[in-house]
């Protein structure tokens, strides 16, 4: 059996956030912080610290769900394999009718691929499958690997 080219879905994003949120919180709440009898007051009533906590939920859940999905595109010599925890899509090559990239309005960060959305189109399925090569580690590796199969399908 041959093996797959992975590429594991990417959660730098959101650890980044919490860890910003986490730290903002901590500093906000020393500054707001009072010292009274020799001891450090920390205000907890305060409408600033309920919405930076509102976040910090918010983005834990979304950690934790997508830790739990743990998503990842597996490519094959001839399928493409898009798993998580929960099942497996399988979409052969010959089921693929032509590949669509949808590109960056503006070229900020050179290093980042041209490419930002691939659009499967299949025999079996009205909609495009939306592929978001962001979402993805090694996203330009990615990115090449439809490219050569979009010039294989509109050949």
């Amino acid at each position: 059996m041959e093996t797959p080219r992975k590429y594991k879905f990417k959660l730098d994003f959101y650890y980044n956030m919490l860890l910003i949120y986490l730290l903002f919180m901590g500093i906000y709440m020393v500054v707001r912080g009072t010292f009274e009898d020799g001891s450090f007051q920390v205000v907890l009533k305060d409408p600033i610290i309920y919405i930076v906590a509102i976040f910090i939920i918010i983005f834990a859940v979304i950690l934790l769900i997508n830790k739990i999905k743990n998503g990842e595109i597996l490519i094959y010599e001839d399928k493409i394999e898009i798993k998580n925890r929960f099942g497996t899509k399988t979409i052969l090559f010959d089921d693929i009718l032509f590949i669509k990239f949808s590109k960056e309005k503006r070229k900020f960060d050179e290093s980042k691929s041209q490419h930002k959305i691939v659009r499967l189109k299949l025999k079996r399925r009205k909609r495009f499958l939306r592929i978001r090569l962001a979402d993805y580690n090694n996203e330009k590796a990615l990115n090449q690997e439809f490219i050569k199969l979009s010039r294989v399908k509109n050949k």
